[in-house]
C-alpha cells in the first residue's frame, strides 16, 4: 500500500503517518491511489475511504476492518441457513 502512495506522489515519503494531502496529494491522485490499492489487495476499498484515511496507517486499519467483515464460505452458509429459517416463519 505504501509503495502505491510513493509511486503516485513521486515525493519523498518517509513514514506511514505522513499525510497524503500534505505530501501533494489531490483528488485525481486519490483516485489513482485507490485503484492501485484495490488492485494490489484484491479488495473493494471505497474511494471515500481514501479521503477519510489520510495516512497509510489509517488506511491499513480501515482495510483490516474490511477484511474482517468480508464474507467467507462459513458466513455465507450461516446467512443462508438464517434466511431459510426466516422464510419458514
Amino acid at each position: 500500500m505504501a509503495d502505491n502512495w510513493v509511486d503516485v506522489l513521486k515525493a519523498g515519503w518517509g513514514s506511514v503517518h505522513d499525510n497524503f494531502f500534505e505530501l501533494g496529494g489531490h483528488s485525481l491522485l486519490t483516485t489513482q491511489t485507490a485503484s492501485g490499492v484495490q488492485m494490489a489487495l484484491q479488495l473493494d476499498v471505497p474511494l471515500r475511504a481514501m479521503f477519510e484515511c489520510n495516512t497509510v496507517a489509517e488506511l491499513a486499519e480501515y482495510v483490516q476492518g474490511l477484511q474482517g467483515s468480508a464474507l467467507d464460505d462459513d458466513k455465507v452458509d450461516r446467512l443462508s441457513d438464517l434466511m431459510a429459517e426466516l422464510e419458514g416463519l
